[in-house]
């Protein structure tokens, strides 16, 4: 993997809320063109991961690299002047990328869709945001999530496999390099195996064709082995992504 093809580099990351940890040194590495599952045996740990990721936390140690930024508050950028400013900018959050850097999908009780909304009108809005030029152009950027069929539907009426395409269309909106979609996330609740592995799938093709790297958190292993690539984040969800590897093979 050349060098400059890796987007997210995370070396023993971890996170504390308050004085528990939630995740620890976490491991991997997230490429141009390929999505990338990570599979945890924590729901919450999952979606923090993705937080960090996305820049909206900050890892407490360890090492968490996105498109040449260093996020980690406890890891300075070397001596000199810019080690200086990368701790001033760290001193209790880490630094911040560029605006627009990284998207992030449905993340409920932090980044939420309004039930009311159509789908067509939740996306048309996020790309708005993100300043997409002829953002009015909905239709054909929903078909690419497999959404064009439920345009016209409400957000809260959607099926769970609805959901998550919708949660992945918000995520890429805009040409982000990198995007986060949690599929272990309450929004996406109730979504067969089956369909969450289609789901990655389809993610695949899209971080082809967008040429970004898409980071995709699951708690199940047969939903992670679909990606272009899967990391466990502990060592529960090692050995249950070893164990689904294992049957694969046989």
């Amino acid at each position: 993997m050349a060098e400059a093809d890796i987007l997210v580099a995370a070396r023993d990351a971890g996170y504390r809320r308050g004085s528990a940890p939630s995740f620890e040194y976490v491991n991997f590495q997230a490429r141009a063109d390929a999505c990338l599952a990570l599979i945890g045996s924590e729901v919450a740990a999952v979606r923090d991961v993705l937080l960090a990721v996305a820049g909206v936390i900050t890892p407490t140690t360890g090492s968490l690299v996105v498109r040449g930024t260093e996020l980690s508050a406890s890891h300075p950028a070397g001596d000199g002047a810019a080690g200086r400013l990368h701790a001033l900018l760290a001193r209790g959050r880490g630094a911040r990328m560029p605006r627009g850097s990284v998207g992030l999908g449905v993340v409920s009780g932090a980044f939420e869709v309004e039930g009311a909304f159509t789908v067509e009108e939740a996306v048309r809005r996020e790309r708005l945001l993100r300043r997409v030029r002829n953002a009015g152009d909905t239709l054909e950027y929903l078909s690419c999530f497999g959404l064009a069929t439920y345009a016209d539907r409400t957000v809260a009426s959607l099926p769970p496999e609805g959901r998550a395409r919708l949660s992945a269309a918000l995520a890429c909106a805009g040409g982000v390099r990198v995007a986060c979609v949690d599929l272990a996330d309450p929004f996406c609740a109730g979504m067969m195996r089956a369909s969450a592995a289609r789901v990655v799938g389809d993610l695949a093709r899209i971080a082809r064709e967008q040429s970004c790297a898409l980071v995709v958190g699951t708690v199940e292993p047969t939903v992670a082995v679909a990606a272009d690539e899967a990391c466990a984040l502990d060592l529960d969800a090692a050995d249950a992504l070893a164990a689904c590897k294992g049957a694969d093979a046989r």
